[in-house]
């Protein structure tokens, strides 16, 4: 898609020569193994992003993000620049951009922890349709505001005994976590559908 930019001088100055190195760039990508974007592993291929990341593009800006996230060829892992560009995809609108800056302010990489901006940009690609954004919010949401909830007391054969909920969405592997870890049963927070029986996506306490 880079290479059709500058084909057609969309948002650039029409540039065949540079056209023709991204549809290379693409090709390359396509015969690899790598799941790096566009095989992004020399200074030269970052220059190239960053000036169209610069230029509002941004998906070049998301894949630069992820490079110095993670770290590939001769470029080294940083966090700190990682953030900045996850940042400026995020700022850019990219659904996958807010998604991983939430991830990166929950887990304090390249920034310092912040939950409150965390489940902001969580949200904001949520409601653009991302869907490991909208399990990542659920499950941070009830972390950040309840981490754990007393749901119930019981008494048990003469003894009174207290349930308590860890929050967290319905989903198969969680429900296998939960269980090894000693919570088998789930309650959903809010009143479910008596027509429903997937509970998928469903967030309550197990």
């Amino acid at each position: 898609w880079l290479g059709d930019y500058f084909a057609n001088g969309c948002g650039t100055s029409r540039d065949y020569t540079t056209a023709i190195y991204w549809y290379k760039k693409t090709i390359q990508a396509d015969k690899s193994d790598t799941d790096t974007p566009f095989s992004l592993k020399t200074a030269e291929d970052m220059l190239r992003y960053q000036q169209l990341a610069t230029m509002g593009f941004k998906h070049a800006a998301l894949q630069l993000g992820y490079v110095y996230s993670h770290g590939a060829g001769n470029i080294k892992t940083n966090l700190k620049e990682g953030f900045y560009w996850y940042l400026e995809a995020a700022k850019s609108g990219s659904a996958q951009g807010q998604y991983h800056l939430g991830l990166m302010y929950a887990d304090g990489q390249g920034i310092k922890a912040d939950n409150v901006q965390a489940l902001q940009w969580l949200r904001k690609s949520a409601d653009q349709g991302f869907e490991p954004a909208k399990r990542e919010w659920s499950k941070l949401h009830g972390f950040f505001n309840y981490h754990y909830l007393m749901l119930k007391t019981l008494e048990m054969n003469g003894e009174k005994r207290q349930f308590l909920g860890i929050p967290g969405i319905y989903e198969q592997p969680e429900r296998m976590m939960a269980m090894l870890f000693g919570f088998p049963e789930f309650e959903a927070a809010a009143a479910v559908s008596s027509d429903s029986k997937d509970m998928t996506g469903v967030f309550g306490y197990w």
